[in-house]
């Protein structure tokens, strides 16, 4: 695959590209750059170059929608004279004929069946987590759990099948919501069942939350109509073991010179990166019979192109299946992000994989992180060099790291690469298509492209079908039945509980939605701010909701059953205490800011206990501005069956009250500016990025961002909260609580080459000086920084 020109120490292009050979692709590549810098061009050459040069087919992923997919075709029309050899799946209009609850492909492979289902269950939660968020998906642990048990009994040698549908998962765990069985498996899968049916031993309140989240999690597929026909669709085989219907399997593409491009920018990104899962699940299962044969040095390779590859690089599938193992089967992965540290912020051990199995690095004009530039270090280049170089590259040049040619030999150094002339047939190039063959690509060619994509891979259009009886009201009893068993000890009546869109609103899975505080469900808010403990909250724990959908009210207006309290020792006023502090959080209270100190209210609840609700890890007490904070924690949210605020102008998943606070005060900060007409919090730039604060002139343009920074054993945060600030074109300020997490910050920004110096001394002995230090440097990412209590002085007096 050619890359570019090598450049000689004068800045002279070499006469003949750079190229990387066949058995070297096999240990990947990545571009990284920044927007604007050629990805999408240089991804159009990396393609037209291996369709050229190598066999085996060419696969383009591009979710961003913006042309790439059609300019990719005119240029290929340009180069090969012609469209022949290529599909286009450009979802919703055409959609790829997956058969994912399918193990017939691994089976064939020779695959050991008990792996092979292992794979698809491991498939499924990598796609969930991706539709979902990874945080709020690993919440409900306990229907994690039991979907995997579900999907295991439904692949059961001897009474399941080697596919099935969606629909058949769906009527399973209804099945075992409301008459408490569970699918029929051989003697050798005792444990899947015993897994299933334990839960029938909880009183009925926790299993019908369990199996409620159960619901709500397969009607994230269910409510999505591209999804819910993928993943129903299970083709039938003749006699003869053809398939009958349509079905799109890399299998046979592999020893084929075809090109197929994924263009799904027409859909929301987590649909987007589910179907990206989708097909690489697919592709798993089609290279399972090359894993077999011995061999590494194919022939034709798979040669897989991504972009904006970071949500799916952090999956398992990708970082623990395909990029460690590709170069058993002869898979060439090309991944291209703006910057690694995309995936570091969804999965350090993705990161480590991202680093260390991508041995070609292409890197554009971009802040270098520092473990990407020991990545790159060679005994003739200092990671510290390197990261200058990188810094003062021209717009449009690359950085190039290749693989050393062969083990236990060290590679060349990294060098500058001058990128591939526009291809010919490009918009954009020097040789756009003539009139007549502009004519001919949109009237002909592309046409028949389309139907010949659609008539042998594409799923066929459905008619709607109303929704059955069985489909209506997810757990809700019918009036003859009696779930709950007869020598229960805690059988109580069971609140009812529905999938979205079928439920009343109060349902647990409204609840869920409403935790992200939008429609759709996004991980976007997951890392920033003060994040509160990994630890997944079980869903036994969640608080009851009647058959209104409302919380069951005792005595006092708590929104906890009685002998819930008892239970935990806890008073009335412990729980009203509680939500009056959550109301704080989601700015509810009408009486009560997040600038007023929250001890102020104590004094409203006589029987109250601050120190019982911390020792249950309800509550937890911090400081911000001089005064004591209280931040409700998810097992006291859950108790309270409530939700903290999250999502695009309401906050962080993870976030505690002090940092709310520091958010509040650079909002009112901005809002005092003359040139800022307009005050953002929580502002979502784009699928990748929220800022805490985001600052807009009259015009409508970013001129300030901001980022409230507390004391954390995450190093990486600061570095990652300043690479997103520096990416775009907008004034910088940072606030932090304490002189003292001031300097950590800069320490750590000034160890990896953010900035040019750390701050110590005299010259730290006071913020205001710290401020006048950091205003004297040049940082893109830090323009000024403020404190909390200089800002509370100011703006709460």
């Amino acid at each position: 695959m050619a890359i570019g020109y090598a450049l000689d120490e004068n800045g002279s292009p070499q006469q003949r590209p750079i190229r990387i050979p066949p058995k070297l692709l096999t240990t990947h590549y990545g571009r990284f750059a920044s927007t604007g810098s050629g990805k999408s061009k240089a991804i159009i050459n990396d393609a037209l170059s291996l369709r050229e040069t190598t066999g085996g087919p060419v696969v383009i992923v591009d979710p961003k929608g913006d042309g790439m997919c059609v300019n990719y075709l005119r240029s290929h029309y340009e180069r090969f004279n012609g469209l022949d050899d290529v599909y286009q799946f450009r979802v919703p209009e055409t959609i790829p004929a997956f058969s994912f609850f399918d193990i017939r492909p691994a089976l064939d492979a020779g695959r050991n069946r008990a792996d092979a289902i292992q794979d698809k269950v491991d498939h499924f939660h990598d796609i969930m987590r991706m539709i979902m968020g990874r945080e709020q998906y690993g919440q409900a642990f306990v229907a994690n759990e039991i979907l995997s048990y579900l999907i295991k009994a439904l692949f059961d040698e001897e009474y399941g099948s080697n596919i099935f549908g969606l629909d058949d998962l769906f009527a399973a765990a209804l099945e075992m919501q409301r008459e408490r069985t569970v699918p029929p498996v051989s003697a050798d899968n005792r444990s899947v069942e015993e897994s299933l049916t334990r839960h029938f031993a909880k009183d009925d309140h926790q299993f019908q939350v369990s199996m409620d989240a159960v619901g709500n999690r397969l009607d994230k597929l269910r409510e999505d109509a591209h999804l819910r026909r993928i993943f129903s669709h299970a083709p039938e085989r003749d006699d003869n073991g053809e398939y009958v219907d349509n079905r799109f399997d890399f299998r046979e593409f592999l020893d084929e010179d075809a090109t197929i491009l994924f263009d799904l920018g027409d859909l929301r990104p987590e649909a987007q990166r589910a179907i990206t899962l989708l097909l690489l699940s697919n592709l798993w299962d089609a290279v399972q019979v090359r894993r077999r044969d011995g061999n590494t040095d194919y022939e034709n390779l798979t040669n897989l192109i991504i972009e904006e590859a970071a949500p799916v690089a952090a999956t398992k599938l990708v970082s623990e299946q395909l990029l460690p193992q590709g170069r058993s089967f002869g898979l060439s992965m090309g991944l291209v992000m703006q910057f690694p540290g995309q995936v570091r912020n969804r999965n350090e051990r993705a990161y480590d994989e991202v680093l260390n199995n991508i041995k070609t690095k292409l890197i554009g004009n971009i802040s270098i992180e520092h473990d990407l530039a020991e990545s790159l270090a060679h005994e003739d280049l200092s990671p510290t060099d390197l990261r200058n170089r990188i810094n003062t590259l021209p717009s449009g040049e690359w950085i190039a790291q290749l693989p050393s040619p062969s083990f236990g030999e060290t590679g060349p150094a990294p060098f500058s690469v001058k990128p591939l002339p526009i291809a010919a047939g490009h918009p954009e190039s020097d040789e756009s298509l003539s009139v007549e063959q502009a004519d001919h690509f949109e009237t002909v060619a592309l046409p028949r492209l389309s139907e010949r994509t659609q008539a042998r891979y594409g799923l066929a259009e459905t008619t709607s079908e109303p929704e059955t009886a069985e489909d209506k009201g997810w757990g809700s009893r019918p009036n003859n039945k009696q779930p709950a068993p007869a020598d229960s000890a805690n059988s109580v009546d069971s609140p009812q509980s529905s999938f979205i869109g079928q439920a009343t609103s109060g349902s647990a899975s409204d609840e869920e939605k409403k935790e992200n505080g939008a429609d759709t469900t996004t991980s976007l808010f997951a890392n920033a701010g003060m994040a509160e403990s990994d630890k997944p909250a079980d869903e036994e724990e969640m608080a009851a909701v009647d058959e209104n959908g409302s919380s069951p009210v005792q005595s006092g207006g708590v929104p906890v059953p009685d002998d819930e309290l008892q239970r935990r020792g806890l008073t009335h006023d412990d729980v009203r205490f509680l939500a009056r502090v959550l109301d704080v959080m989601n700015r509810d209270a009408p009486n009560h800011t997040l600038l007023n100190h929250m001890s102020a209210f104590k004094s409203d609840f006589e029987n109250l206990d601050v120190q019982r609700l911390a020792e249950q890890n309800l509550l937890e007490e911090g400081r911000a501005c001089s005064r004591k904070y209280y931040t409700a924690l998810p097992a006291g949210r859950e108790l309270l069956g409530q939700k903290l605020k999250a999502g695009t102008g309401q906050g962080d998943i993870g976030e505690k009250t002090p940092h709310k606070v520091g958010v509040k005060l650079l909002e009112l900060w901005l809002d005092s500016r003359d040139d800022v007409a307009q005050v953002k919090p929580y502002y979502e730039y784009d699928e990748e990025t929220v800022f805490d604060v985001a600052g807009f002139d009259a015009d409508g343009e970013l001129v300030w961002v901001g980022e409230a920074e507390l004391a954390s054993n995450n190093k990486h945060a600061p570095v990652d909260d300043y690479d997103k600030q520096s990416a775009v074109d907008a004034n910088a300020v940072w606030a932090f609580n304490r002189r003292e997490t001031a300097v950590e910050v800069l320490d750590c920004l000034a160890e990896v080459d953010r900035i040019e110096h750390s701050v110590g001394g005299r010259a730290a002995r006071r913020f205001s000086d710290i401020r006048e230090a950091v205003e004297s440097l040049t940082a893109e990412g830090m323009t000024t920084i403020r404190s909390f209590n200089k800002l509370d002085e100011e703006f709460n007096s």
